[in-house]
């Protein structure tokens, strides 16, 4: 029987003498022992009838009123809540013997290792069995930080392939366009001209194949680098046809100027010979001599603007066609006459 002097205060000033004393000082024991704490006033109640030996109140039952204790102390400490906290903890505490094959997963799917809250969590998944390597594989799989490292590492192993071949198209290709359209222009290749051009062209290779690796993704290509390199190829080609299409007009413009301003070189020729005939019968032409010489000052100055890249004066046609007006005004009334 349990001392009632360790009852605390305040069951000690509401008990009466005697044996009721003495069965709350095991109801006391019981709670000690099994919680570790005093019972609170309602568990008093609760279970201070078990210790008491039927037809016999005044004898203190201690073996049954702590078998009650303990069926309390058991339920309490079953409920799911609690049973549940208790296997994660179990599951967190075997963890550490799984870490090395979560490591492995993410070192092989994302190029790191895993953190310490990801060993812990995972770790605690394998532990459970709800978990296997493969479905931790595969959940890793659906991160965005997996897609983000299989692009990076995609871009990266084509980048190189790329610029290997942008610096032979470059040499194949560029290069000599350049040269053949400054060539037809009569225009040197050692000039800066000709320097800057190829630098811009390189510099617009390079730009363009850092906008292809940027919207590239590894999915979009099935990890097949060789798809994207043939697509990559197929753009540069065609931008190139677009660059060379734009030369080749620039160089038929001139042409057809040129040969225009030939054509009316040769028509004045035959009208200054015409007039030289028709002088000798006492007869004029009618001002086609300031026509034709105003017609050739434009053409004359619009080739020479074009050589100049752009950059002569545009009041420079009026003065270009009034000069050629005056010489071939000249030029007829050298010849006299009106016709």
């Amino acid at each position: 029987m349990a001392d009632p002097t360790y009852l605390p205060s305040d069951y000690v000033n509401n008990l009466p003498q005697g044996d009721d004393r003495n069965k709350a000082a095991a109801v006391f024991a019981a709670f000690q022992n099994t919680y570790g704490r005093t019972p609170t006033q309602d568990e008093f109640n609760q279970v201070a009838p078990a210790f008491e030996t039927a037809n016999q109140p005044h004898v203190t039952n201690t073996s049954q009123g702590n078998a009650l204790v303990s069926q309390l102390h058991s339920a309490s400490e079953n409920t799911p809540d609690k049973l549940y906290a208790q296997q994660q903890a179990q599951y967190l505490a075997d963890a550490p013997k799984h870490y090395d094959a979560v490591n492995q997963v993410f070192q092989s799917q994302l190029g790191r290792k895993a953190t310490q809250d990801e060993l812990d969590h995972f770790g605690s998944l394998l532990a459970s069995g709800t978990t296997d390597p493969y479905q931790l594989q595969q959940f890793v799989q659906q991160q965005p930080e997996y897609q983000q490292t299989q692009n990076a590492n995609f871009q990266n192993q084509l980048s190189g392939q790329l610029s290997g071949y942008d610096k032979q198209y470059f040499q194949n290709s560029i290069l000599p366009s350049l040269q053949e359209a400054y060539a037809k222009q009569g225009r040197s290749f050692d000039s800066t001209a000709f320097k800057n051009a190829a630098t811009n062209s390189a510099q617009q290779q390079n730009t363009t194949r850092q906008n292809f690796l940027a919207q590239l993704s590894a999915q979009q290509y099935g990890n097949t680098q060789a798809n994207a390199y043939n697509d990559y190829a197929r753009q540069v080609q065609q931008q190139q046809n677009l660059t060379n299409q734009g030369v080749q007009a620039q160089y038929t413009g001139i042409q057809n100027t040129l040969d225009r301003s030939n054509q009316i070189q040769d028509y004045n020729t035959q009208a200054q010979l015409y007039n030289q005939y028709l002088a000798r019968y006492g007869k004029r032409n009618n001002g086609l001599g300031s026509l034709v010489g105003g017609a050739v000052g434009l053409a004359g100055y619009g080739a020479a603007d074009y050589l100049a890249g752009g950059k002569l004066p545009v009041s420079g046609f009026g003065t270009a066609y009034g000069t050629g007006s005056s010489l071939g005004q000249s030029a007829q009334n050298s010849f006299g006459g009106s016709y």
